[in-house]
């Protein structure tokens, strides 16, 4: 089922996903996403998988709905999103917020992006001494179950612990 969340014509800006935080979603990155609802009371859900779209003005991030369904449905009805990409080896961290532009399920050609999203944090998180049934386990999903979010973004914070973290990397201030 297709949900449109944003409605079109719509005036919200977005902002376009640099190399630098191309490269760092790349090199092998752990994801959560959190939305809230009418009541700000929070949802987070680990994230399987992404696929940043092509001119890079918006992501899709991919849930398993068996263990997201407060995320899901607070994305739905708040229209909002925020996501958390950390690589393990570095602690190199941003967060992504923005609008939903819609939920759906996975296609078959997301599975591509999912595989490759977990073979580069398998290898990274594997390369601080981590086993292989480590990761397979914080990577294991329900294939059947796997929704996709496709997020525009709004706003990039650097989260990298230190002196920068919370400064807004791209986006409207």
């Amino acid at each position: 089922m297709f949900l449109p969340v944003l409605c079109e014509g719509s005036s919200a800006q977005s902002c376009q996903i640099s190399d630098a935080i191309l490269d760092l979603i790349n090199q092998g990155v752990g994801i959560f996403a959190a939305s809230s609802n009418s009541n700000c009371v929070p949802a987070l859900s680990y994230v399987v998988g992404c696929r940043i779209h092509e001119g890079r003005q918006a992501i899709t991030l991919f849930v398993d709905a068996s263990e997201a369904g407060c995320l899901l449905e607070n994305a739905k009805s708040s229209g909002r999103l925020s996501a958390v990409f950390s690589c393990p080896s570095t602690h190199q961290t941003i967060q992504i917020k923005g609008l939903v532009l819609k939920v759906s399920p996975a296609s078959t050609e997301d599975f591509r992006y999912i595989e490759e999203t977990v073979q580069r944090f398998t290898s990274d998180v594997m390369g601080l001494g981590f086993s292989k049934d480590y990761c397979v386990f914080m990577n294991a999903y329900d294939a059947n179950a796997i929704m996709a979010l496709t997020l525009q973004p709004q706003h990039i914070f650097d989260q990298t612990p230190g002196s920068q973290a919370g400064k807004l990397m791209s986006g409207q201030s």
